[in-house]
């Protein structure tokens, strides 16, 4: 009695075959999700920065020309001028507190380059009230009481070496304390001298527009220049300039890998082809059927896939792990562990490899004769 045809009996009968495949295709989804996994290094913490943190803080600079600032009234400028956002601000509801702040950065390096941290240098009565209302801890250190102290996260601390003691920006700045927090940030106590010429806004601020406030309001004149850095324009600017730019590098290095993958499984299944094609002809020979030697030759396929995928997402994660242990956490960088993403680009790959593979195998098939016409061509 004729039996069904199984494609686990040519798997096991063909390992290293079959091996080869596997390991193509395990090789393909590792390469791809690790290399976008090692580019959400330098987008994950403006992610933090431009998305995730200006939910809850929003800033606003006022820009001044330089003989202004020279100017004996400039403090007085600057304190009607915040006085006025100030008072424009607390219109909005969603606001709940606008500190005066002056500004330093500390630097962010990343694979692709540095970025600026924001620290907020405000009054030590503002900095209790900022401190607070992110839900910061303080791990180590003391906060900053004094002029030029300051306390960083944990994470910027680590990315730019800093500790307990350490001074930067031409030993402007000290770090007193490190904090723990949801985002890159930093507070401090501005120096003597350093005016304070912008504001932080403490909000529910998420989508909120805050620029749309001053554009164009009669209710509002100020003699520096606004600008506003809110849940709109910084997510604008993440995935406009930041996303945008790194995707591209994404989909070219996705493009190669495919193609390198794309020949190995050309020669793989080349010689499959080759070494398949008189057994073919002994099972079409013995009763079975085009499409049942196809369909066996296509759940072969499938679970070749399927065993290089699972291959493939072990690496990955193991991979993943040891990235993220040994290289980013060490040095203060946040990613996308999980991009579901990336996930369901590799899967459509995979599947328009699959189905490019029928074209060879219905190619392959459509050649197949029994035996006694094979012999009678041989004699």
């Amino acid at each position: 009695m004729r039996s069904n045809l199984s494609a686990r009996v040519y798997l096991m009968r063909n390992r290293r075959r079959v091996g080869v495949l596997v390991i193509a295709v395990a090789l393909f989804v590792t390469m791809q999700y690790l290399v976008a996994y090692l580019l959400s290094s330098a987008t994950a913490p403006l992610y933090s920065t431009e998305v995730e943190l200006t939910e809850k803080l929003q800033t606003v600079y006022l820009r001044y020309e330089q003989n202004m600032r020279e100017t004996e009234e400039f403090s007085g400028i600057v304190a009607e001028d915040l006085a006025a956002v100030s008072a424009l601000l607390h219109t909005d509801e969603r606001v709940d507190h606008v500190i005066p702040m002056a500004d330093t950065y500390v630097l962010l390096r990343s694979m692709t380059g540095t970025s600026g941290i924001l620290v907020a240098l405000v009054s030590p009565e503002d900095r209790d009230t900022l401190f607070e209302y992110l839900d910061c801890a303080l791990v180590a250190g003391e906060m900053p009481d004094e002029p030029g102290e300051v306390m960083l996260d944990r994470r910027t601390a680590a990315n730019a070496d800093l500790g307990i003691g350490d001074t930067f920006s031409s030993d402007t700045f000290t770090v007193v304390g490190i904090t723990e927090m949801s985002s890159y940030f930093g507070i401090g106590i501005p120096p003597e001298g350093l005016e304070k010429t912008g504001a932080v806004i403490l909000s529910e601020g998420k989508g909120v527009d805050f620029n749309a406030m001053f554009d164009g309001n009669d209710k509002i004149e100020t003699q520096g220049v606004i600008t506003v850095r809110d849940n709109v324009s910084g997510p604008s600017w993440y995935h406009e300039d930041i996303e945008s730019s790194l995707g591209n590098s994404s989909y070219f290095i996705t493009l190669i890998s495919a193609i390198v993958v794309g020949v190995c499984l050309v020669i793989v299944l080349s010689m499959y082809m080759r070494d398949r094609h008189e057994e073919w002809c002994l099972l079409y020979s013995i009763g079975f059927s085009e499409k049942e030697i196809y369909g066996c030759a296509f759940r072969e396929q499938l679970l070749t896939f399927a065993m290089g995928t699972a291959i493939g997402a072990v690496l990955t994660v193991a991979g993943v792990l040891l990235m993220k242990t040994l290289v980013f956490e060490p040095d203060g960088l946040v990613t996308f562990p999980v991009m579901t993403d990336k996930m369901f680009a590799i899967l459509c790959v995979l599947a328009l490899m699959i189905g490019i593979c029928q074209i060879s195998i219905v190619s392959a098939l459509r050649r197949i004769r029994t035996v006694d016409i094979i012999e009678e061509d041989t004699f």
